[in-house]
């Protein structure tokens, strides 16, 4: 599901006050935590996806449940774990499709669970040790995070109290690899790390600089994201761009870089442009063209600039309007790997929206705002998850696109030239 821009823009929606039950201080609270803290947390898991794919997960420390919410999208059951009845309650009045639970988790049986998560778990308890024998028992996969002490509380030895009230001890990266070794003999294991940067993915290994450390215990493989290159032209709808671009990359857990086309935009608009860049960690590129050349040609100079940058696996162009659903690029990825391992040579993939023509146009009632439109869209994604319909025109918006597709088709007419929407 995506929405063009007539709503308020994802960036103010997502730092907008929080109004929420007061025992989630502590925890991420979605659209009410800062835009870093919250695609951090995303990120986790959103990157686990293809595990929940049918399976029952258990979600330990579910907290405000945003996350197990999640995971029932697609899993056969989702259950969160939590300690604090009120902290239950409130989950399940918030999120009527997952399952809430109060208790101290070592309660179930091998076989009764596919799927185990701990994020930020194990540094809130008083002896993880108890619980990783009674996790380990289960046979289940397994996916862990902690902070990492060297990164929250510099200084600090691993006996020494954590600086976080709410958590009772830390771990450095060697600490964490080996008490999840030690826990899960003989298991293939592998260790991720997220720096504190945009836009947080999981990168393989343990970092001494990473703020999260991350562990996937099999007996699932751990999951791998395709490098998504995406070009996305503008001319003076720069601001909005930004959001846009914003709103892309938080929730999609793989590689991704945007080219940014400045199809003629201002001296001002580039300036700000360069300075939006500058925060993007390297993901994004600008692509300057000195007039309006128009969508087409827009759509042409980024897609060029990716290939000239290489190692992508799929690429992809995107108005500068978009306001996409937590999991609408993922969605899209997941169905393009899957149409392309059976054969069936997808070309183009597109999302639904509420706002473009043809067969992609879906009715989801009026909306308020950003955060709003999350809300309505779920059920769709729930309804038409791990799903496609396959059509003999897409419209614009925005594309995921096979490389071959690319390769034969030579990008975008250019005849298609000004006078269209996308020219801002």
């Amino acid at each position: 599901m995506s929405n063009r821009r007539k709503l308020e823009r994802p960036k103010t929606a997502i730092v907008g006050p929080p109004r929420t039950h007061a025992a989630m201080l502590e925890r991420m609270v979605p659209n009410a935590t800062d835009l870093l803290t919250e695609t951090l947390h995303w990120q986790r898991y959103t990157f686990f996806r293809s595990w929940y794919e049918g399976r029952t997960v258990v979600d330990y420390g579910s907290g405000e449940g945003y996350g197990t919410n999640y995971a029932s999208i697609f899993a056969k059951q989702a259950v969160g774990v939590e300690r604090d009845p009120s902290v239950c309650r409130h989950a399940a009045r918030k999120y009527p499709s997952a399952t809430f639970e109060q208790a101290d988790g070592s309660r179930r049986a091998p076989g009764d669970v596919d799927v185990v998560l701990g994020f930020d778990f194990l540094e809130c308890l008083d002896d993880p040790s108890d619980w990783l024998d009674s996790v380990a028992a289960l046979g289940a996969s397994v996916a862990l995070s902690t902070p990492n002490r060297l990164v929250v509380s510099p200084g600090r030895g691993a006996l020494d109290r954590p600086r976080n009230r709410f958590r009772k001890r830390e771990y450095s990266p060697e600490e964490f690899e080996q008490l999840v070794r030690a826990k899960f003999p003989g298991r293939e294991i592998a260790f991720f790390s997220q720096e504190a940067r945009w836009h947080g993915p999981l990168q393989p290994g343990l970092s001494a600089t990473a703020i999260s450390l991350v562990a996937a215990v099999g007996p699932l493989p751990a999951p791998s994201w395709p490098k998504v290159g995406l070009a996305m032209p503008t001319v003076n709808n720069v601001e909005g761009a930004g959001d846009a671009i914003l709103a892309i990359m938080r929730t999609y857990a793989g590689p991704i870089e945007i080219a940014w086309v400045l199809n003629g935009t201002s001296s001002e608009g580039r300036r700000k442009a360069e300075a939006i860049a500058d925060r993007m960690n390297g993901a994004v590129h600008l692509v300057h063209l000195s007039e309006n050349q128009g969508f087409a040609a827009g759509c042409n100079a980024g897609l060029a600039a990716l290939e000239r940058l290489g190692g992508f696996d799929w690429f992809g162009v995107t108005n500068d309007d978009v306001a996409p659903a937590v999991d609408c690029l993922a969605e899209m990825v997941a169905a393009m790997e899957h149409l392309d391992e059976q054969g069936l040579r997808p070309g183009v993939i597109g999302p639904v929206s509420n706002n473009v023509h043809g067969h992609q146009q879906v009715s989801i009632g009026e909306i308020a705002d950003y955060r709003d439109m999350l809300v309505k869209a779920e059920p769709l994604l729930r309804a038409k998850a791990l799903s496609v319909t396959r059509v003999q025109q897409l419209r614009g918006l925005f594309m995921l696109i096979h490389p071959k597709c690319l390769a034969a088709v030579g990008g975008f007419d250019p005849l298609f030239g000004l006078g269209n929407f996308e020219d801002d």
